[in-house]
């Protein structure tokens, strides 16, 4: 009997257990698709645009996709890398940089861009784009109307985390890579937050990095520069992918 009572108590502890693994499972995946629809239309491409009226068999009209940006409120400011800012060719074809404002229905428009501050030292630019409204679902303009419900623009910004990064921390990474004009979400942790230096005189020491890099175990692919790595557990921007 009292075999039985023991062996009845690791089975009920076990059930406890895997119950609680399984709701902390269901609990990530749920703080993923929230993180995720949240990064996705906050996440704006940035589109490298040529002159059509310029066109020529040698030079043919161009959009592509040559980086990411993120809008962090509802006045139209976006962040970005330094580095996507300063495109102005895609290949041999001289062109313009735009931000990609997409609707619910898939629908999109290229606005232009006013560069509020580019600082090339640590590969961040501010931008603001033009034109930029945020559409109020309870007081619907003409403009609203006349596109249809399903058309309104599903406003989010993402905010700045004042907090340090952690070492293990869960993160998000949301881009537009290779070319792609659909959002992609990738999943991974911070390795690392600081760098090891040597220094003869004085042997090996630990420091931040100058430039506040972090490393994260999350691959990025060309267009992807100027994402924001979010946090996974308060939806704050800790980084941006440069």
């Amino acid at each position: 009997m009292r075999a039985l009572v023991m062996l009845l108590c690791c089975l009920a502890i076990a059930f406890s257990i895997c119950n609680k693994a399984a709701w902390c499972e269901r609990a990530l995946q749920e703080q993923l698709y929230q993180r995720s629809e949240q990064s996705n239309w906050a996440t704006i491409p940035l589109q490298c645009w040529s002159d059509f009226t310029k066109a020529t068999p040698t030079v043919p009209p161009t959009i592509a996709v040559v980086g990411t940006g993120f809008l962090i409120n509802s006045d139209g400011y976006f962040i970005t890398a330094a580095h996507v800012a300063k495109v102005d060719h895609y290949g041999s074809v001289q062109c313009e940089l735009r931000a990609e404002m997409r609707q619910a229905d898939q629908g999109a428009y290229a606005a232009h861009i006013e560069w509020i501050e580019i600082d090339v030292g640590h590969d961040l630019a501010l931008g603001r784009i033009f034109p930029f409204s945020v559409h109020d679902i309870n007081k619907p303009t003409k403009f609203d109307l006349g596109l249809g419900r399903k058309s309104w623009h599903p406003f989010a910004s993402l905010a700045i985390s004042r907090s340090k990064p952690r070492q293990g921390e869960m993160v998000l990474l949301s881009g537009y890579p290779l070319g792609s004009l659909l959002e992609e979400a990738k999943l991974g942790i911070v390795s690392a937050t600081s760098i090891l230096y040597f220094d003869p005189p004085i042997g090996f020491f630990v420091k931040d990095s100058p430039q506040q890099l972090l490393q994260v175990t999350i691959s990025g692919n060309h267009g992807d520069s100027g994402g924001p790595l979010v946090d996974l557990t308060t939806g704050n921007v800790i980084g941006v992918l440069i």
